[in-house]
């Protein structure tokens, strides 16, 4: 991978034309932040002044850029650092630099002014401003002075550089921005084009698209969208509960969650397995003090309705009347008969025509009505690349020249986008589940009514708010068999397909009565995860091998008796670890396709691939390998480890894989006796990192005992090469020679 790559995707399409509104846009925009930079740089604002004109600017005019993360770090960084100490520093590090000297002196001088703050918010109890924003941060405003020399420093142009070989990222934050310049630089130069051109080239690699086709849409949902919690340091916000996990928990819940979005927390009781879930979902949710946005729809009047489109409307292409809707509409085009249906012909925005339909359901009794709008192909089609969640469906109704009304959008906001909503649920399961019921809820037929749950009001929320994670947990799962309630979860994971809720005509029916809140298929969200935690013992069901092929598995048998106590420990700050503590919310609401993306930059690193044969081949002997969908999984951990956690490459994905092995592999391995040499073979090759034709059972465990108890070293002592499934794997052996059987689960 690399330049050429990227030439020949400039060649394939015509992004500068696809983009030209958006930049028009931002184009506008960008004298009123000039205004803003211009003001406090001459002293007639202060640092409150120009962080609120920041603030409002990007709320209504952001298509800019400077949202959710920055104004997040702008925030932070105002309520931590001593107020004369940031208004000078801001002051020196905003005007443009003059040569790449400077502008790393610059950035040097701004990390000082960042590191104050941290030091100080230690005792004033302030959140402390990440360091990894610093670069996004300053090069927003020397961009915006002088784009063509000084890019922002975009996370989606930075990974998409990285990932094609053309950026390394290890370098410090000023020299990461150096040679980022320069490499955007030279893609101008290769590529004929400007800064915005191939930012716009980096965004269509990274999100795979290009903007949208309305920039102004998309900007008011990321405008409304509030700051990320993930400007928060993920590790510190779990001590700040008082929930003391070790950090290398956190992050491979956090890089599980985002490969797959099943994760099962296994171990013995009063581990804090639902408080580690529960506290991702609290951190997730506390990224912003603002209230939650409402946009009330706009007055309609004898020729104008406005219709709030949700989720399910726009997924259906289609919404029922309301009274006063249905009485203007009446009085303009007419209804159509009791049975019937009304076909209208509509002018789109762009100027291509499309068509509506209206039904009036046939029911023979005379006091039920229920009139249908259905979105027709084009409509539907326009709906589905413009519209979102919040919107409203303007239908103006005086006759055009060759159709019937008008239709556009106006712009509204996802009345759920905000930190201050609830985005997690905690069910309890109870041993009687045998069906998913408990979950999605059923159709009364005694009532007329759907009786809906938790999961299914959730789920709906998250449709329609679907630049935010949701989680449910799901506590004790294993009191019930999964297999039962479960299942239809696993198959829409793993598909895509809906959950089926209602039996065909049961959603007439409720329609019919008025409600319309829960329809009939329901499909998962890409932005819902579920976690669900487990006991093992005499009182709980097995896992089928189905289920545990499709999560990763993190255990929690280890306790910590001195901290339960009271007493000082040992900082918890080991293993894997996000870069700077940092968490973006997005991980958590990609596709299966995007999540398992970086399965491709695992494959780029020779020693997990050759390590992923090796244990592929060492199961295989005995039939016990695993199939394509680890593979893609297992690789797609460890590709996620690699963007997203700090410190040495090969370091990171020999600590991914094996924490893939403990997780993802071993799960799965269950039975007696005949697991005895297999797992011996794993644990030998866990220990050793390389596979050997023939070995001695006892020799590897005691080999490895001695090895993972530095209390009995051996001459030639050396570290196990995957200590983590190596302490497992000898677990398991005990077992095994104790009871002559182990669990799926150890």
């Amino acid at each position: 991978m690399g330049i050429p790559e990227l030439e020949a995707e400039w060649r394939a399409h015509d992004i500068v034309g696809e983009t030209k509104e958006w930049d028009d846009l931002r184009e506008e925009s960008a004298p009123l932040y000039r205004q803003a930079l211009d003001d406090f740089l001459a002293r007639s604002a202060d640092v409150p002044a120009l962080r609120t004109r920041i603030d409002s600017l990007s709320k209504s005019h952001g298509w800019w850029g400077f949202r959710g993360t920055g104004q997040m770090f702008f925030n932070q960084l105002v309520k931590a650092a001593d107020p004369p100490d940031l208004a000078e520093g801001l002051r020196a590090a905003l005007p443009t630099p003059t040569t790449t000297d400077d502008a790393e002196a610059k950035l040097n001088a701004f990390l000082a002014v960042v590191d104050r703050a941290r030091e100080r918010a230690k005792t004033t109890g302030a959140t402390a401003p990440g360091r990894g924003r610093i670069n996004f941060f300053v090069s927003f405003f020397w961009e915006l002075l002088d784009r063509e020399e000084w890019p922002t420093f975009f996370p989606n142009s930075r990974d998409v550089l990285e990932q094609h070989g053309l950026l390394d990222t290890s370098q410090s934050q000023p020299a990461l921005y150096i040679a980022y310049g320069s490499r955007m630089r030279e893609l101008k130069e290769r590529l004929g084009t400007t800064t915005w051109g191939v930012e716009h080239l980096l965004w269509r690699l990274g999100k795979g698209a290009s903007e949208p086709e309305v920039p102004a849409v998309e900007a008011t949902a990321d405008a409304t969208k509030p700051a990320e919690a993930a400007g928060i340091d993920l590790y510190a916000s779990y001590r700040a509960q008082g929930l003391h996990f070790p950090d290398e928990v956190v992050t491979s819940l956090v890089l599980s969650l985002a490969t797959k979005r099943f994760v099962i927390l296994s171990g013995i009781s009063g581990t804090g397995k639902t408080q580690i879930a529960l506290g991702l979902a609290r951190h997730l949710e506390s990224g912003s003090d603002e209230e939650p946005v409402e946009v009330e729809p706009p007055a309609g009047d004898t020729s104008n309705v406005y219709i709030r489109m949700t989720a399910p409307k726009l997924q259906r292409s289609r919404t029922t009347l309301d009274a006063a809707t249905r009485a203007t509409i009446e009085a303009r085009l007419g209804l159509p008969e009791r049975g019937t249906s009304k076909r209208f012909t509509a002018r789109l925005p762009n100027g291509s025509m499309g068509s509506l339909r209206l039904n009036n359901l046939g029911f023979t009794d005379p006091t039920r009505h229920l009139f249908l709008l259905f979105f027709l192909k084009d409509t539907g089609a326009w709906l589905a690349d413009h519209a979102r969640p919040g919107d409203f469906l303007h239908l103006h109704l005086a006759p055009q020249d060759d159709a019937d009304l008008s239709l556009d959008l106006v712009q509204g906001a996802a009345t759920l986008a905000s930190a201050a909503t609830k985005r997690h649920v905690l069910i309890a399961v109870r041993s009687d589940w045998t069906d998913p019921r408990g979950l999605v809820g059923f159709f009364n037929p005694l009532t007329n009514s759907y009786a809906c749950t938790a999961v299914v009001d959730l789920l709906l929320r998250a449709a329609d708010d679907p630049g935010q994670p949701y989680i449910v947990v799901l506590d004790e799962m294993n009191l019930a068999r999964v297999e039962y309630y479960f299942s239809d979860f696993l198959s829409a994971l793993e598909s895509g397909d809906p959950i089926e809720l209602m039996s065909p005509g049961v959603e007439e029916e409720l329609l019919a009565l008025g409600h319309d809140e829960v329809p009939a298929q329901l499909e998962v969200p890409s932005n819902v995860s579920f976690v669900g935690t487990v006991n093992i013992d005499e009182t709980t069901h097995a896992f089928s091998p189905k289920v545990l092929d499709r999560a990763n598995v993190i255990e929690f048998s280890d306790v910590d008796v001195e901290l339960a106590l009271g007493h000082p420990v040992a900082d918890a700050g080991h293993g894997l670890r996000l870069k700077d503590g940092f968490l973006d919310s997005d991980w958590l609401c990609s596709t299966k396709v995007q999540a398992l993306a970086s399965g491709a930059i695992a494959h780029g690193v020779e020693s997990f691939t050759e390590a992923l044969e090796d244990v592929h081949s060492l199961l295989a002997r005995f039939h016990l390998h695993f199939g394509y969908r680890v593979i893609a999984e297992v690789s797609a951990f460890v590709g996620h480890a690699r963007e997203k956690v700090a410190g040495d490459p090969e370091d990171i994905a020999r600590r991914a894989f094996d924490l893939q092995i403990e997780q993802k592999i071993l799960p799965k391995l269950s039975g007696g006796r005949e697991l005895e040499e297999p797992l011996a073979g794993l644990l030998d090759y866990c220990v050793r990192g390389e596979k050997t034709k023939a070995i001695d059972i006892d020799s590897v465990r005691t080999q490895a005992r001695s090895l993972l108890d530095r209390s009995q070293p051996t001459p030639n002592d050396h570290s196990p090469t995957y200590p983590r499934s190596a302490r497992k794997l000898l677990r398991m052996l005990d077992r095994l020679a104790d009871t002559g059987f182990v669990g799926a689960l150890g």
